[in-house]
């Protein structure tokens, strides 16, 4: 994962780092769904982590900000093995 690269594990998560990408650029609300077209209402609930933002406005809200949408597997590493020794007595 690259260092800008942030993973999100729930719609709070999204919905927290919208709301800083959103205060980074110094945008109330208002005037930030106004810029990208949606109702302040998708957008609040959008940053509040609540469902039923239609996947059409999440991504013009994140094109709105400068931000796209990665999509990538999940990295679990390489698999847990166990490994027995047995001591040897000469």
């Amino acid at each position: 994962m690259r260092e800008e690269d942030f993973s999100v594990r729930s719609l709070e998560e999204l919905g927290r780092f919208i709301r800083g990408e959103r205060k980074s650029q110094k945008l109330a609300i208002d005037d930030a769904a106004g810029l990208i077209g949606v109702s302040p209402d998708s957008f609040s609930r959008l940053e509040r982590g609540v469902g039923g933002v239609g996947s059409d406005r999440l991504l013009a809200i994140l094109d709105g900000l400068g931000l796209e949408l990665v999509i990538r597997r999940k990295h679990s590493g390489p698999p847990t093995q166990v490994i027995e020794t047995k001591s040897i007595r000469s």
